[in-house]
């Protein structure tokens, strides 16, 4: 299947199952070939496919269903931790088992973190670690997946969640997403890939991962990356990228400021 086909595909699923969080999860979480991550296990490194992440995330949320079970559903829950395979599964998690996951960054004071806390009401955070602030915090190395007798995979599914300010702006803002406005963002790639037709992608080598990881996965699929020189004062070398612009080059991502 030819990468524009692949994408098209794709999108048609996610439109025709309602352009939903629980469309989307489904969508990515099915290829059980493509690499999720990497974890140590006993000692031992251990490679995870999407469709193993699934099934961890299937888990997750049969526990967390049943921890939170006096908690109202569609409430704000806190996930308050790094970038892990557990931050993942307990995003996705949260969402099976009813709540809305609230995406707290950790860099933030206590101080600006219990504001957040009180203007959405947040009663308990899910973390790695033990944070000092205004909820309940239950922290992961505590799960006890004993108790689970048959993992789920059927749930009702909340389809909204939320993320806080920047660590860099000290500005409270509380920022709300559904499974519509996260689709509609990623079905802007199907209008790219009708009016493009190449395979030409140039970034740099010092975006987020928020790029590294799209971009990468597009590289799976056939695209061809090229990344621009930067100079020693950190811009970017502009007769460089003149020089890798090609006819069949369909987007330049390359940030403008980094912090």
């Amino acid at each position: 299947m030819s990468v524009h086909k692949l994408i098209e595909t794709r999108l048609s699923n996610l439109n025709d199952n309602g352009n939903t969080i629980k469309a989307y999860f489904d969508i990515i979480h099915d290829d059980d070939k493509a690499l999720f991550c990497e974890i140590i296990d006993n000692g031992n490194i251990k490679s995870l496919t999407y469709k193993d992440a699934k099934e961890y995330s299937y888990k997750m949320g049969t526990y967390l269903e049943e921890i939170l079970k006096d908690v109202p559903k569609s409430s704000f829950v806190g996930l308050m931790m790094e970038n892990c395979l557990e931050f993942i599964t307990c995003f996705y998690g949260l969402l099976m088992a009813g709540y809305k996951p609230m995406l707290f960054n950790v860099k933030l004071s206590k101080e600006l973190n219990d504001e957040i806390i009180e203007r959405i009401n947040i009663k308990y955070v899910i973390s790695d670690k033990d944070y000092n602030v205004n909820a309940k915090v239950i922290n992961i190395s505590s799960f006890d997946y004993s108790s689970i007798d048959n993992i789920k995979k059927e749930f009702a599914w909340e389809d909204e969640f939320a993320i806080s300010t920047s660590a860099t702006s000290l500005n409270i803002k509380i920022c709300v997403y559904d499974g519509a406005s996260i689709c509609e963002q990623i079905n802007n790639m199907k209008g790219i890939c009708k009016a493009n037709k190449g395979k030409h992608i140039i970034t740099t080598d010092f975006e987020h991962s928020s790029i590294y990881g799209p971009i990468g996965y597009l590289q799976k699929l056939g695209f061809d990356v090229d990344f621009v020189n930067t100079l020693e004062n950190g811009k970017v070398d502009i007769d460089h990228l003149k020089s890798l612009l090609r006819d069949d080059t369909i987007l330049v991502s390359i940030c403008a400021v980094d912090s």
